[in-house]
C-alpha cells in the first residue's frame, strides 16, 4: 500500500515522461514481485541536470589555488562548501536516483533507512579503531 502511494506521487510527471503507466507494487517478501518492471521503469526516468560546482577538478596549480579560495569562502569547512553546492556532482547521492524514487524498490529492505540516510546526508565513518565488537555492532544498527 505504501509503495503504491509513493508511486502515485510521481504519476503526474513520470507517466507523461515515459508515455506508459507506472507499475503497481506487488509485494512478495521484502521486494516487489514485479521488481524488474519497476527497475525498468525507473531506469528510463531522466535524471535532473546537475548544477556546476565551484570546485575545479583538473590537476594544476591554478585549480588548487581556485579550490583553496573556494574553501576560504566557506571558512575552510569542506562540509559547508559541499552543502552550498546543492544539486551538483558534490551533492550527497548525486550519482543515484532520488531516494524517493529508489524507495519504490527498497522500501522493505532491512537496510533501506540507513541507505536512504547516506544518500540524503552522506556517510559517516568512524576515525577510530573498530577492534571492539560492541562498536561494530552499534554501527550496524
Amino acid at each position: 500500500r505504501l509503495v503504491n502511494e509513493l508511486l502515485g506521487k510521481y504519476s503526474n510527471f513520470k507517466s507523461n515522461q515515459l508515455n506508459r503507466p507506472i507499475p503497481k507494487f506487488e509485494e512478495a517478501h521484502w521486494y516487489p514481485s514485479n521488481l524488474l518492471e519497476i527497475v525498468s521503469w525507473i531506469t528510463k526516468l531522466d535524471s535532473p541536470k546537475l548544477n556546476d560546482t565551484e570546485f575545479n577538478f583538473s590537476l594544476s596549480t591554478n585549480s588548487a589555488e581556485k579550490n583553496w579560495n573556494t574553501l576560504e569562502k566557506y571558512d575552510l569547512s569542506l562540509e559547508k562548501a559541499i552543502n552550498a553546492q546543492s544539486n551538483s556532482q558534490l551533492s550527497y547521492g548525486s550519482e543515484f536516483k532520488k531516494p524517493e524514487i529508489l524507495e519504490m524498490i527498497f522500501l522493505h529492505h532491512p537496510l533501506w533507512k540507513r541507505l536512504k540516510s547516506i544518500l540524503s546526508n552522506g556517510a559517516k565513518f568512524p576515525l577510530e579503531s573498530l577492534e571492539n565488537e560492541e562498536k561494530r555492532k552499534a554501527l550496524l544498527e
